[in-house]
């Protein structure tokens, strides 16, 4: 979540350089690092919520002595941070 709005907030600095800059220097954005932000914060609340649901489940099964171990979770959160990793790297590539 703390990256997803790190990225919004760039978004907005880079907006209001180019203002205070004027006609000096022109930056040229493809403008989707505020979507890309707000896409990284509605995750992290998807994830937060699996996470809450899963601990209920998990609190539930170590009362009744019947925790089974479900790796499901984090390969989830490892797959999403692998996707968004792949694909930033994609977007940051042709300013290189």
């Amino acid at each position: 979540m703390g990256f997803g709005f790190v990225v919004v907030n760039f978004s907005l600095f880079i907006k209001q350089l180019s203002y205070v800059l004027g006609e000096k220097i022109v930056i040229h954005s493809k403008g989707y690092s505020s979507v890309t932000g707000k896409g990284l914060v509605a995750l992290d609340a998807v994830m937060s919520l699996l996470a809450l649901l899963r601990y209920q489940h998990i609190q539930k099964q170590l009362a009744h002595n019947t925790y089974f171990p479900s790796p499901l979770l984090s390969i989830l959160l490892t797959v999403s941070i692998l996707s968004i990793s792949i694909l930033l790297i994609l977007y940051l590539l042709p300013n290189m």
